[in-house]
């Protein structure tokens, strides 16, 4: 017999864990976007070489080889019995399929929402994920066995680093930065890049649009070169 107690919570930490992760996502995500718009408009500016943006596809193709690498073998793990049970139990509220006529808009969206996080849940093994969308419908969580509880503890844990490494990242430390301290961020990023080293600028070597001439040093030279001729 599952102690409700200890369940309910669990829910509510994990429920408050998934609220401020989401929330230190957004903002994470806000402070990368203003960082790699200085950063990308500083590279086309010094016209130098960065591995990293100029060969942006092929690091792209490999990001995503490895997450699907990484999908595989989640998804190769076994499923527990009461995960299994549980699944079935909230595809048959939430299915849209199987929802009945005239239901309200919200109310629909919301519980084909419900459906899908709960296939991308088992699809990843997040069956936390799988208890919490249960218990936002209602359902009897008395069968599920003492596992459960070291599932909620693993994704707790994740949860707290996950957290804990977005607070620690140069985008949150930018977020809430002086001025003065974003400057030095910007310069110790050109610094640790390269960009302005010699080495850089000969392999970028372009000639750029009419409002950007080019400003690595082979590029001048060869345009040195045309005009003596």
């Amino acid at each position: 017999m599952v102690n409700e107690r200890l369940l309910k919570k669990n829910i509510l930490q994990l429920k408050y864990l998934n609220e401020d992760h989401d929330e230190c996502v957004e903002i994470f995500n806000d402070a990368k976007r203003e960082f790699d718009n200085i950063v990308k408009k500083l590279h086309y500016d010094l016209n130098s070489y960065d591995e990293v943006l100029d060969d942006s596809d092929n690091v792209r193709k490999k990001r995503l080889a490895s997450e699907e690498i990484e999908k595989e073998v989640l998804n190769n793990k076994a499923n527990p019995d009461w995960a299994k049970k549980l699944y079935r139990k909230i595809v048959v509220i939430t299915h849209p399929d199987k929802l009945p006529d005239g239901l309200n808009k919200a109310v629909k969206d919301s519980l084909v929402n419900k459906y899908q996080c709960t296939i991308n849940a088992m699809c990843d093994s997040d069956f936390s994920e799988i208890i919490l969308i249960a218990s936002d419908l209602g359902i009897d969580l008395c069968n599920l066995d003492e596992s459960y509880i070291e599932v909620f503890n693993s994704k707790i844990k994740k949860m707290n680093e996950s957290i804990s490494k977005i607070k620690c990242s140069i985008y949150w430390v930018w977020k809430y930065a002086s001025d003065e301290k974003k400057d030095a961020i910007i310069q110790e990023f050109i610094k640790s890049r390269g960009w302005t080293s010699s080495e850089a600028m000969r392999k970028k070597s372009r000639p750029g649009s009419a409002q950007h001439p080019g400003k690595s040093i082979a590029w001048a030279r060869k345009l040195s070169i045309k005009d003596k001729k």
